[in-house]
This record gives structure tokens, sequence and C-alpha cells, in this order.
């Protein structure tokens, strides 16, 4: 069963993440609850549109699979991701700028369907490559000040 679900959690990466196809949430999310640091909980309705945000807003993102391992209903995914942000995201004007990101999702599978799943990635990091925050400062630079 491991290897169907780890399989499962890749056709999800490739075709709903880098494909954009919003038909494979609703394939196989049911009744998914998601967790992110930059979203909190989402679900159902808020999930799908939490998705086509993403496809809009970095219309040539990539994930790439850097490692899985699965046990029982989980599948834990290492993974990377690079794209522009080219859209409006999470309320914040596009600054055509180029990220990087890597992170980690646990899925929770159960009867061939994700019900669970929780990503970490550096959330912080990642809206600064946006351009949406400023970086962090040096201790040198803020003692000067």
């Amino acid at each position: 069963m491991s290897e169907e679900n780890k399989a499962l959690v890749r056709r999800v990466i490739e075709e709903g993440w880098n494909k954009h196809n919003l038909a494979v949430v609703d394939e196989f999310f049911a009744d998914c609850v998601y967790y992110s640091p930059a979203t909190g909980e989402l679900k159902g309705e808020a999930l799908k549109q939490f998705v086509a945000s993403l496809a809009a807003a970095f219309p040539d993102r990539r994930v790439t699979i850097e490692d899985q391992v699965a046990e029982g209903d989980k599948v834990v995914t290492c993974w990377s991701c690079t794209g522009t942000y080219q859209g409006e995201f999470m309320g914040l004007a596009p600054t055509c700028k180029q990220f990087t990101k890597s992170g980690i999702v646990i899925s929770r599978i159960v009867e061939g369907k994700v019900v669970e799943e929780r990503v970490e990635f550096d959330t912080l990091g990642f809206f600064q490559q946006l351009g949406a925050l400023p970086p962090l400062g040096k201790a040198e630079d803020k003692a000067a000040a």
C-alpha cells in the first residue's frame, strides 16, 4: 500500500501542482484538511480556491520531488519548488520576482484519497523572495543605526 500511496502523491504533484489541473483536487482530496504556515487550515472550496490562486500567481511554478518515504497511511515528501511571482497572491500585487523554496509535506491517505496534508517550509524567506517583505537586517547593521 505504501508504494501506491507514494504514486498517488506523485500524481497529485505532477498533475495538480505542476500542470495546474484543478480536477485533481476534486479527484484525490476527499474532505482533505490542508495545513500550511502561510494559510493555516484550509478545506473544501477554500482549498480549491487556494490551489487556483497558486496557479494564477505562479503560472510557471515547478515542484520537484527530492525524496519520499511512506509507511502505513502516511507519505512524507521532501520537495523543492521554483517559479515567478506573476499574479496577485494573498492580496499582494505581483513583483515578477523569481523564487526557490523547499519543504516537506506529510500526506495522509485513506481509501485512495488524500484526507490530510501538513506542509512546512520557510514562509518568511518565501515572502521575502517575492518582495512582499523586506529582508532582515544583519545584527551589526542594526547596532550601527
